[in-house]
């Protein structure tokens, strides 16, 4: 599949998908945005996930209905593409500071605000607050602390070995997204965040993003090996340096890492 038969597929769910709300909700429903790399770029049918903001005209709890807007688009396309719609979800009037019942963390507000792409309804994010600098990078750094655990390198050759694209560029990916947020603020895409990275590892981050559109290389194994670990390790001591608010965790962070390799 091309570049553009990919994109051409992923906007597919997300046509599917806005159908499935607009019969669901109806005028209740405000808008509805492509962000992630359907968005801004670097989107692969085989490993993105295809992302979906819904914008409401109320503050109740919709959760539940998303739940089964994503369920029946699966359904209804029935493909491994469709699986992976990932539905954001907001009160439009509360763009600028989301309540508790939504799902849109400030990185993909900010996603929303400067790449969002309309599917449905009016552009509401006129004149809304974008996120801070700040803001962005103290949720970028839990977000990474919350999900990562130290056996990165454990979990990658696993999923080499399983033939799994998807898992092995996301754990290569991270840190390098995770410098991209800190020191810029900014949502972007894996190639953004690889065009920022200039350190010794580049090779790893780049193979991971050729890998990400057309499956895992014969040197995939070796390399994640050999370099996923000083990969993470000179990304999060630079952090930590740059961080202050986070320095002892991500040096905590790269010590366990380096234990359980």
């Amino acid at each position: 599949m091309t570049i553009g038969e990919a994109t051409e597929a992923g906007h597919h769910v997300l046509t599917t998908a806005v159908d499935v709300a607009v019969r669901t909700w109806g005028e209740e429903l405000v808008a509805a945005f492509a962000i992630g790399s359907l968005a801004h770029g670097g989107f692969s049918s085989l490993t993105s996930d295809v992302d979906l903001v819904l914008l409401f005209g109320s503050d109740a709890d919709q959760a539940r209905a998303i739940s089964s807007v994503a369920q029946e688009t699966g359904q209804l396309l029935g493909s491994p593409l469709a699986e992976r719609l990932s539905i954001f979800h907001c009160p439009a009037a509360s763009l600028d500071s989301p309540p508790a019942s939504a799902r849109l963390p400030e990185i993909d507000r900010l996603d929303l605000l400067q790449h969002g792409v309309l599917l449905y309804g009016s552009d509401v994010t006129v004149g809304v607050d974008v996120p801070t600098h700040e803001v962005i990078a103290a949720e970028a750094v839990s977000f990474f602390l919350g999900k990562h655990t130290g056996s990165e390198v454990q979990r990658a050759v696993a999923a080499v070995a399983a033939d799994d694209p998807r898992e092995t560029t996301k754990l290569i990916l991270a840190p390098v997204r995770l410098l991209y947020a800190v020191d810029l603020g900014l949502a972007g895409g894996n190639p953004a965040a690889v065009d920022h990275y200039h350190g010794e590892y580049r090779a790893l981050a780049e193979a991971a993003i050729e890998w990400r559109q057309r499956g895992l290389s014969d040197d995939a194994s070796s390399m994640v090996r050999a370099e996923l670990v000083p990969l993470y390790g000179e990304i999060l001591e630079r952090l930590a340096e740059t961080w202050p608010p986070a320095a002892a965790r991500l040096s905590e962070f790269v010590v366990r890492m380096r234990s359980e390799a």
